[in-house]
């Protein structure tokens, strides 16, 4: 971590939830309402890779945060079905799955209310989330 930028590599699996979080909440970059956003924000998108993602191989997933005019979130990873979470992401309509007894389909929704922008990029191997926070909190 420095003044401008911090990064962590997380193994996609949910023994990994821990680390992630102190790693938001000790980010210098984040400060006040944008803890929380982020929190939030990273959870979703990391708990979804976790859960959906298809890679032959469990790679790093990097979760990145830089400050510039905003505070960027990047998360970037290795994906074999990134198109299904675009979809996901355009198409989702909330519903009740009674066999979880969770309601399902609104967590990205949540996402696009708590961030500025977020956007979606194939790299050649890698697959990005960029999310990008109001600068009201900035430093």
């Amino acid at each position: 971590m420095d003044g401008r930028h911090c990064q962590i590599f997380l193994v996609p699996d949910f023994a990994s939830l821990p680390q992630m979080e102190a790693f938001i909440l000790q980010c210098p970059l984040l400060t006040g309402e944008n803890v929380s956003r982020a929190m939030i924000l990273v959870t979703e998108y990391f708990d979804n890779i976790v859960m959906h993602n298809r890679f032959p191989k469990q790679l790093p997933v990097a979760i990145s945060i830089t400050r510039k005019k905003d505070i960027v979130i990047s998360l970037a990873y290795y994906s074999c079905n990134f198109a299904s979470l675009i979809r996901s992401d355009r198409d989702a309509i909330p519903y009740y799955d009674p066999v979880t007894r969770r309601y399902r389909g609104i967590g990205l929704r949540m996402c696009h209310a708590l961030a500025k922008s977020i956007r979606y990029r194939r790299g050649l191997l890698k697959k990005y989330i960029h999310i990008r926070l109001d600068s009201c909190d900035v430093k």
